[in-house]
């Protein structure tokens, strides 16, 4: 029997701001393309509207609101947004990587969050919102950074508190984490805070991975790691079993109950030789993957991994 499967991120809607004609039931171009879930059984993917650090279209993030819409109005067999109970095909989740989505470095911060409500109101909720994509911007600082929070990223984090839109700190430098924990922290903000897609830096030396000392600041306030498919994230080019190795190592410094999927899968016209190794390239790899979870660890570490780590974190934080 295969495990249900929980995807914490991919970019499934810029591609449709790429390619206006594209299909949803391409399996080509992009693995999370409907064919690819259904193999997989995603019982629940996560849309994080992606923005390029640069040039930015203005609305980009609004036009994939409503992409996210057209989604489930063209498919309705195939996505909902309901994870109370079961439901045909896979439920979708909204995020956002990049703020900088609805609110560039030029505009007036005021009309940036006006422009954040207008997302909401769209898609019925955000999941969560990542600072930047690569390279700073006016919140903060990006991986591989010394910047932390800036004044902007302050105000931010004050407007989503209590809004049960979690923090994603995937993209975000060192410096900026640690500012985000002790900003929430001194001013009891209630706002959960996850790495929807990043992997161990103990293994991988990559600023885009997590220290262990991120890793245990997010394990103490119940957040979720997702684990990164991306080759560049996990280890050598010819080592595609290496994400094995970041599911030990997470397991050992106390992951078991913290770590989910964040495949990070996106389009590329590259992609299968480049960025994903083979194995692993689609969501259709997934029961691979958890069988060999299981078989290494256990069934239970493997349903865990799968989707009932970030079940348990979503449910938790859409009840508060």
């Amino acid at each position: 029997m295969k495990f249900p499967v929980i995807d914490l991120h991919c970019d499934m809607t810029y591609y449709f701001v790429e390619n206006k004609n594209a299909d949803a039931m391409n399996t080509e171009d992009i693995g999370v393309a409907i064919p690819h879930l259904q193999k997989g059984n995603v019982m629940a993917q996560v849309m994080a509207f992606f923005t390029p650090s640069e040039p930015i279209e203005h609305g980009v993030a609004m036009q994939q609101a409503h992409i996210f819409n057209n989604l489930l109005k063209k498919f309705p067999d195939n996505f909902n947004t309901d994870l109370s109970g079961p439901k045909k095909g896979t439920t979708i989740l909204a995020a956002i990587e990049n703020a900088s989505g609805f609110c560039h470095e030029d505009e007036k911060l005021d009309d940036g969050l006006k422009e954040l409500d207008k997302i909401i109101e769209v898609t019925g909720g955000i999941f969560y919102i990542g600072f930047m994509h690569w390279g700073d911007n006016r919140f903060g600082g990006a991986a591989g950074s010394d910047t932390g929070l800036k004044e902007d990223g302050k105000v931010l984090l004050d407007y989503i508190n209590n809004k049960n839109i979690a923090i994603d700190l995937s993209h975000a430098g060192d410096a900026l984490a640690y500012d985000i924990f002790n900003y929430t922290d001194s001013k009891s903000l209630n706002i959960p805070i996850l790495a929807s897609h990043s992997n161990h830096r103990s293994l991988k030396n990559h600023p885009r991975n997590l220290t262990d000392e991120l890793t245990k600041e997010l394990i103490k306030r119940g957040g979720i790691i997702g684990l990164n498919f991306m080759s560049p994230y996990l280890g050598d080019d010819d080592k595609p079993d290496s994400i094995y190795d970041h599911v030990e190592y997470g397991l050992k410094i106390g992951t078991e109950d913290f770590m989910g999927i964040g495949a990070d899968f996106f389009f590329d016209d590259e992609r299968t030789e480049q960025i994903y190794y083979p194995k692993f390239n689609s969501a259709s790899t997934y029961p691979v993957l958890l069988e060999e979870i299981a078989r290494r660890f256990s069934r239970e570490i493997a349903e865990k991994i799968a989707y009932k780590n970030a079940l348990k974190f979503i449910k938790k934080n859409r009840e508060k």
